[in-house]
């Protein structure tokens, strides 16, 4: 590409790169081989273009400047996504785009970079084809793999096809409100004081065994974990 702009509507041409402009006026030595040159100076660096006429000699030197930017980061360690569902079917609606500063992780900025998702490593490596709707995404299996691709919006450069996390649609749970209060005899300080000790997951007390079980309405305790609190923020 470089050396189509150098040229252009010339003809009868030939070019010639080196690493310093002194070199360049006399010619030599050449970089032997510009399709596979390494930049020694990281970042930023300069090469010299020397355009010689075939038929006279005459030559002209154009300096080129060679940029290399850093790739996106994808090493974030990337939480899995997972939606409870009742009643359950295996099948959600994932929003994938939620996942975007995860995947990022905590030095790169949403407004610098853009995220993509793949159904394989070998698309996401390409850059294509991409998961359209991301944000209204539905599992086509559960678990599910998903893999992600990075861009610099600034400069372009792209990285994908190892960075991933699954998605997995879980049974969820059904809490039942109990029919009647949990009532006891004032058992603590005054007996008229109001105020009592409840042994919310007592294995001895009907009552309590009767409270859990109508919570649970029929799910099996040993598939559900109970846990009391005292407002529903705190649950």
């Amino acid at each position: 590409q470089a050396a189509a702009e150098i040229i252009g509507n010339e003809s009868g041409v030939t070019l010639s790169y080196h690493e310093s402009y002194q070199d360049a006026v006399a010619g030599t030595p050449q970089i032997l081989d510009p399709t596979d040159y390494e930049n020694p100076t990281a970042g930023t660096s300069t090469v010299y273009v020397r355009m010689e006429r075939t038929d006279t000699g005459c030559f002209e030197i154009v300096e080129l400047v060679l940029i290399v930017n850093p790739l996106p980061d994808d090493t974030a360690v990337v939480s899995p996504y997972e939606i409870c569902e009742v009643p359950f079917d295996g099948v959600a609606v994932f929003d994938l785009t939620s996942k975007a500063q995860e995947i990022l992780g905590p030095d790169q900025d949403l407004e610098d970079y853009q995220v993509s998702f793949y159904l394989d490593a070998t698309a996401a490596a390409n850059g294509t084809p991409a998961i359209g709707g991301a944000s209204t995404y539905q599992n086509t299996s559960n678990p599910q793999e998903i893999f992600t691709g990075i861009e610099n919006i600034a400069t372009g450069c792209y990285i994908g096809g190892v960075q991933s996390f699954f998605i997995e649609v879980k049974e969820g749970a059904v809490a039942n409100t109990p029919a009647t209060a949990y009532v006891i005899c004032d058992n603590e300080g005054a007996n008229d004081d109001g105020i009592g000790s409840f042994d919310l997951t007592s294995a001895s007390d009907p009552q309590a065994i009767a409270l859990r079980d109508e919570i649970l309405g029929g799910q099996d305790p040993m598939d559900y974990d109970l846990s009391f609190h005292e407002t529903l923020e705190a649950a």
